[in-house]
């Protein structure tokens, strides 16, 4: 998988889940963030269980009291960064 660089309108962000990380709210973020136009780019599924996830301008707020979500945060790694984070989650699997 290549890196990922957000597109033009559009913040990309880490959605951490809450404990315990189930199917059901892999799902249930990854349809939400769909619903909402975003994209889910990566499942991190070693260690932390999170998303990465793309959306829309100014909408991140939607996801504030989802609960599934333990905490959520914008993606501010530089390529380079990104690059090596999801070769070291590719071989965590």
């Amino acid at each position: 998988m290549g890196a990922h660089a957000a597109e033009s309108g559009y913040i990309d962000y880490i959605m951490a889940l809450s404990k315990p990380a189930t199917a059901a709210k892999f799902k249930q973020a990854r349809e939400d963030v769909e619903n909402v136009g975003g994209k889910v780019t990566y499942e991190i599924t070693a260690g932390l269980k999170a998303l990465t996830i793309s959306l829309p301008e100014g909408l991140v707020q939607t996801f504030d009291n989802k609960d599934y979500v333990d905490f959520i945060e914008e993606d501010k790694a530089d390529e380079n960064t990104k690059r090596f984070n999801y070769y070291i989650y590719y071989q965590s699997d």
